[in-house]
């Protein structure tokens, strides 16, 4: 069954110039305020924000497959119409190819300052709980994008543990090595990184 999707206010948040993908995906404002994106909106972002520029084209029929090319670009047109006035600015530009506009930010882009700052940062899973199963192009996307964003998390906590330790700094060491094996439990170098910091400390 698909997770339902909450579709975004009319109304102008802005300007919002920060994307969430992780968990429940919205847009921020500088001032706090939050819209949750709807479905196909988040899909839209996270495909622009991860793999750069896509052709207008290739995106819609990606987005709406069951429909003729001329209704997907109509219906991409309406969503990017809604993005924009629900972020109060243009959040993706572009004519034939669409990018994300040059001072829009998200969460995944950030993940090593923010890890590097606190271990249990980032977490939560790309696009949360959304299911795309009714876009088999999309899905197989969405499932290999969620893994790659699980390998990128789990690289940097390994870095940032084995940094830590290089530095002889059992504690936060310790936070790292004990989150990633939470998240990645069948990896045994991280179980074998936790029991040697428990030792040390």
């Amino acid at each position: 069954m698909r997770a339902s999707s909450t579709p975004s206010t009319p109304e102008t948040i802005g300007p919002a110039r920060r994307i969430a993908l992780l968990d429940l995906p919205a847009l921020h404002a500088d001032a706090g305020a939050r819209v949750p994106l709807e479905r196909k909106a988040a899909a839209l972002l996270a495909l622009l924000a991860l793999d750069g520029a896509r052709p207008r084209a290739e995106l819609a029929t990606l987005l709406w497959p069951d429909v003729t090319l001329a209704q997907a670009r109509n219906s991409l047109r309406q969503r990017l119409f809604r993005l924009q006035r629900a972020a109060g600015c243009e959040i993706v530009v572009g004519a034939d190819a669409l990018r994300l506009a040059d001072d829009t930010t998200h969460d995944v882009g950030d993940a090593r300052e923010r890890l590097g700052a606190d271990p249990q940062a980032r977490a939560g899973e790309l696009l949360g709980t959304l299911d795309f199963n009714d876009s088999p192009a999309l899905a197989e996307w969405v499932d290999m994008a969620r893994e790659r964003w699980r390998r990128q998390r789990a690289a940097l906590l390994a870095e940032f543990a084995a940094a830590h330790e290089a530095r002889h700094e059992v504690v936060p060491a310790l936070g790292y090595a004990e989150r990633l094996v939470a998240e990645e439990p069948l990896l045994e170098h991280a179980h074998r990184r936790v029991m040697r910091l428990h030792y040390l400390r």
